[in-house]
């Protein structure tokens, strides 16, 4: 807006001149505004330290029985992207006791559904992101020249990112959307690793995601072990997934900056557009109007739906009884846990009652035990 007002009143004064962060930040102190932010209240377990180390055991254990190589451990994870970006804070008066801000309620967006793998040394790649819009049919989707100019293409192929799009009356992931993403990023780059690296088909992999409801349900899974019964699910524990999924730690900050830039070029346009069309600044419009929801819609609770250990044991008997030191043989997962030493594992920090695939009854020093995740 700073540089809308500019260019329209004192277009001089932008020769040579950037709206810096820091050039706004004091020009607001000296308005006598200040940030204020609100507060998240997204809170991790107290122990989830202690589960996302679990999990990591599970993984490397299974990856040890199994002989799955690291480029067959994919995951996948949802990120909202907001048509119109609005952040949780702005600048108001000093002390001031209420900070209104715009647009809160906006909560238009598409569902980015990031695929990823790991690869032979133990880095990452991403595969693509499925795209979700808000529609019934598929004229809510990009114009179709878009989708088949070459540019977003909808299925995985090496070394180029795939963009599968799709829809839902309401934008969230469901059961159909994610069978979708395994058919178009999961299972194409899975059978291709499997070529590449002289593997039998129906050789096992792992594909680790969150306890988001529609993936925990018992149509869902079932669905994946019968389409793909050498494909094993796990689960990142509830509450935890910003520490144990990747993407969800630090690809946010890939994708969002980037939706964040082309929005206030928008903005800036618009504003401008306004402007000069003598619309006061008190009465114009940068956000197109919100829809007027359904009665019925209603965000699923993602704390709701747990899977019960009995729920999640695989029809696999040989897996039983295995020593902390096996799972600790594979070094590469193993050693990737981060803060833990190792001289904890030879004191007996964790003690090893059973390995089941599925159910992993592991009793902790403080007696916790039975986690309710695989």
């Amino acid at each position: 807006m700073i540089r809308s007002y500019l260019g329209e009143h004192a277009p001089e004064r932008l020769k040579g001149f950037s709206v810096s962060d820091s050039w706004t930040k004091a020009l607001l102190y000296a308005i006598n505004l200040t940030p204020r932010k609100g507060t998240s209240n997204r809170k991790e377990p107290s122990d989830w330290e202690e589960q996302i180390e679990l999990m990591v055991l599970q993984i490397a254990y299974i990856a040890e029985k199994e002989n799955i190589p690291p480029a067959l451990i994919t995951a996948f994870d949802h990120i909202g992207l907001q048509i119109m970006p609005v952040r949780n804070q702005t600048w108001a008066e000093v002390n001031a006791d209420t900070v209104p801000l715009m647009h809160l309620d906006d909560y238009r967006q598409i569902t980015g559904v990031v695929a990823e793998a790991m690869n032979d040394d133990m880095g990452g790649v991403v595969l693509g992101m499925q795209l979700v819009y808000q529609g019934t049919t598929d004229k809510c989707l990009p114009a179709r020249d878009i989708r088949n100019n070459g540019d977003f293409p909808a299925v995985y192929s090496p070394g180029v990112m795939a963009y599968p799009m799709t829809y839902t009356y309401n934008h969230w992931a469901d059961e159909e959307t994610n069978m979708e993403l395994f058919e178009a990023l999961i299972i194409p780059y899975l059978q291709q690793t499997k070529v590449r690296l002289s593997l039998p088909p129906d050789q096992k992999a792992i594909t680790l995601l969150d306890c988001w409801p529609v993936q925990k349900t018992a149509s869902f899974r079932s669905r994946v072990k019968t389409r793909y019964p050498w494909l094993l699910l796990r689960y990142i524990p509830p509450k935890c997934t910003g520490k144990g999924q990747k993407f969800d730690v630090d690809g946010g900050g890939i994708v969002k900056p980037k939706i964040v830039a082309r929005a206030q070029k928008y903005v800036e346009s618009e504003f401008t557009r306004q402007m000069k069309e003598g619309i006061p600044a008190d009465k114009g419009k940068l956000f197109p109007p919100l829809p007027v929801p359904a009665d019925d819609e209603e965000q699923p609770d993602p704390a709701s739906d747990d899977i019960s250990n009995e729920e999640q044991v695989d029809e696999d008997p040989g897996l039983l009884k295995r020593p902390v030191e096996n799972v600790a043989a594979c070094t590469g997962l193993w050693e990737a846990r981060q803060g833990v030493d190792s001289d904890d594992e030879e004191e007996g920090e964790l003690e090893l009652a059973d390995m089941t695939v599925g159910t992993f009854a592991i009793s902790f020093a403080d007696g916790k035990d039975e986690l309710p995740f695989r």
